[in-house]
């Protein structure tokens, strides 16, 4: 009668000490959440272009191409590579979008981001989609080309200042040609 007693006491210690110890609520305060700002960029290609055929045409002699078109109706480029580098952020490419020129959208991004301050970077480029290999944007300061191969492209690097509201923010932003010569 005594073991049974006994083994009855401390069944009944082990019961109440692990029941004592679980809480339902351990935090009575809720984590924050952090709000995303919608952020669109509209892609625009202006170049310089080679004055009229029909005049003693000298390949020297350009003029500005005062008209932009967007990104699909220049149908220069096939694939484009849009990155949001958060400031401070060296390694990586931050948000990225990728868009090929079958794309209905193509030149027109959205990006659903936190507020705060970005590198925006993005590269179009003339690439074989066939081809598994793109242009791809690594972080800042570096970009691979498919293959190895510099190709036409067109780009831009700049500032941005994603600030929190209830509407989506549109930006245009023109990219600039790059010729490379090696």
């Amino acid at each position: 009668m005594k073991n049974v007693f006994t083994s009855g006491m401390i069944l009944f210690l082990a019961m109440t000490t692990t029941v004592s110890c679980t809480q339902e609520n351990v935090m009575l305060e809720t984590t924050p959440q952090v709000k995303n700002q919608e952020v669109r960029f509209c892609f625009f290609e202006s170049s310089i272009v080679p004055i009229g055929q029909d005049e003693e045409s000298n390949l020297a002699r350009t003029r500005a191409n005062g008209s932009e078109q967007s990104l699909k109706d220049a149908k220069l480029y096939t694939d484009l590579q849009v990155c949001l580098i958060p400031k401070g952020d060296e390694t990586t490419a931050g948000y990225t979008v990728r868009q090929e020129n079958w794309d209905d959208k193509f030149g027109n991004v959205s990006l659903q981001v936190p507020a705060g301050e970005y590198t925006l970077v993005a590269v179009a480029a003339k690439t074989d989609l066939q081809q598994e290999e793109r242009i791809e944007v690594k972080s800042r300061h570096e970009m691979t080309f498919a293959n190895n191969i510099v190709r036409d492209m067109a780009y831009t690097l700049q500032d941005i200042k994603v600030e929190s509201g209830s509407k989506a923010v549109t930006q245009n932003v023109s990219l600039k040609r790059a010729v490379s010569c090696f």
